[in-house]
């Protein structure tokens, strides 16, 4: 594969097109998802080299993703990045002790953002 493709979870409109002009802008294709749903349905038919997911969705919660991505043996080693307004210490602590690998919390600038983004891609 020579993209590193990202699935992009987030149910904001304006937050999601934003996301993706700034990875696409950084040499990153994306596939948005707008649900928990939709993000599991694409994991199941399509190949990602990370997930870069917000933890309220109006569905399933970010953590219940992450959650069945690690229990997926096809998708247990997907480098996964929470993208969140939730800040709160006990928040970061739920989302990595659930095997998240990065947490990210908004405000957030594009440098840092895509700073994290290669660095996982590149650990993988």
């Amino acid at each position: 594969m020579d993209r590193n493709r990202i699935l992009l979870v987030e149910d904001e409109p304006g937050i999601g097109t934003s996301l993706l002009q700034i990875l696409k802008m950084h040499g990153l294709e994306a596939v948005l998802c707008d649900s928990g749903k939709d993000a599991l349905t694409a994991l199941e038919k399509d190949v990602f080299n990370l997930v870069l997911c917000d933890v309220n969705l109006p569905d399933f919660s970010g953590y219940e993703i992450l959650k069945q991505v690690r229990e997926n043996h096809n998708t247990s080693k997907i480098p996964f990045i929470f993208l969140t307004a939730y800040a709160d210490e006990a928040d970061v602590r739920k989302g990595m002790n659930l095997g998240a690998d990065d947490y990210i919390t908004k405000p957030f600038s594009a440098k840092s953002l895509v700073e994290a983004i290669h660095t996982k891609l590149a650990v993988r």
